[in-house]
């Protein structure tokens, strides 16, 4: 009988189990493929089919090469956005959860409200 990695159980072992559970802050964003699709999306969405696509030229064997280092300087700015916005992000939920966590140091106090 064969697992699903395709290794070969051991006639008389039990299959080995592994348990996933989906992390609930870890959820897929939609991939989008056209720029058209990401319209009223956050910009972060419309700057990685932007960078997705300037790769693909980069890779693509028909750039000239005097287009090439626009394409490069191009492809470097997008990512340093896609970078600066995740910083950001990471940034505001750390400082969520850290005025979360101030309000279970101490009792309740009825003078406070």
């Amino acid at each position: 009988m064969e697992t699903r990695r395709g290794a070969r159980e051991q006639p008389g072992q039990p299959p080995k189990l592994a348990a996933v559970v989906d992390h609930p802050t870890r959820q897929r964003r939609p991939r989008y493929k056209t720029l058209k699709a990401t319209l009223g999306r956050p910009e972060r969405d419309t700057l990685l089919v932007l960078r997705r696509k300037l790769a693909a030229r980069i890779d693509s064997d028909d750039q000239p090469g005097h287009a090439l280092a626009q394409l490069v300087r191009q492809f470097r700015d997008v990512d340093g956005q896609i970078r600066a916005i995740d910083v950001r992000a990471a940034e505001a939920a750390a400082a969520d959860e850290a005025d979360d966590d101030d309000d279970d140091d101490g009792a309740f106090d009825l003078s406070k409200i």
